[in-house]
């Protein structure tokens, strides 16, 4: 392979994973987030209920945004992702369920509008942040752009930071490490500057790199998966 032809190589990697991801993905929304997933967030539920502004970081072909639009039809739904044609795709399942609640925005979630400050009640990822190439700037992206009093679920990998924490940790460890290697890395490693995180940087750099910047979290395992969820309110920084 010549060294010119990796960029482009990649993202087509990319976008066949990120296909697979989304199917997978599209399970635990289906039957988890609405059911399961929300009610335990307290007073989430009721806001959805009543409309509030939600951000869908990463969204890829709008799962988890479908699900909350058709469940909260008061509430105005936006997805935020970085490749074109999840966006395309996305938009189109959401004009053949009649969604008229939901937004799609190709954009880096580095680089959101500049008019979006405070203007979320509640933002969700879902296995996103540590793909992204530059996670911090995301973190703060986020900040500005939820209200003071808003919250944001950050779902990521029920890893460890150093390896000898996850030698026992499941028996499918080495899966996730195999998919780090060939996708995750990779993925942020193709921007200039990208801090190749990996799938399995462990809950011990999430929580730190989220103090880091502006948010206090609690975690907890997420339902129905083999996720962690750090819920986050603002702080101060």
């Amino acid at each position: 392979m010549a060294s010119g032809d990796w960029p482009t190589q990649s993202i087509q990697i990319s976008r066949v994973v990120s296909c697979c991801m989304s199917g997978i993905r599209n399970q635990w929304f289906d039957n988890y987030l609405i059911q399961h997933f929300v009610p335990g967030i307290p007073t989430l539920k009721e806001k959805l209920d009543s409309g509030i502004q939600v951000l869908d970081v990463g969204c890829g072909e709008g799962g988890a945004s479908h699900q909350f639009a058709q469940h909260y039809p008061n509430s105005q739904i936006y997805g935020l992702d970085i490749q074109q044609d999840c966006i395309t795709k996305a938009t189109e399942i959401a004009a053949n369920k009649g969604l008229e609640n939901i937004y799609f925005v190709c954009q880096e979630a580095s680089g959101m509008d500049s008019t979006w400050n405070s203007k979320f009640d509640y933002v969700f990822m879902h296995n996103v942040l540590h793909d992204n190439a530059y996670p911090e700037k995301c973190l703060d992206e986020i900040y500005r752009v939820m209200k003071t009093d808003g919250i944001l679920s950050v779902m990521d990998t029920w890893t460890h930071s150093k390896l000898e924490d996850n030698l026992n940790l499941s028996p499918t460890i080495g899966i996730a490490y195999v998919c780090s290697m060939m996708n995750c890395v990779p993925v942020s490693l193709n921007f200039e500057g990208g801090m190749g995180l990996g799938a399995v940087w462990g809950k011990e750099r999430v929580v730190a790199m989220l103090l880091d910047h502006g948010f206090d979290c609690e975690v907890s395992k997420s339902p129905g998966s083999e996720f962690l969820h750090y819920l986050c309110t603002k702080k101060g920084k």
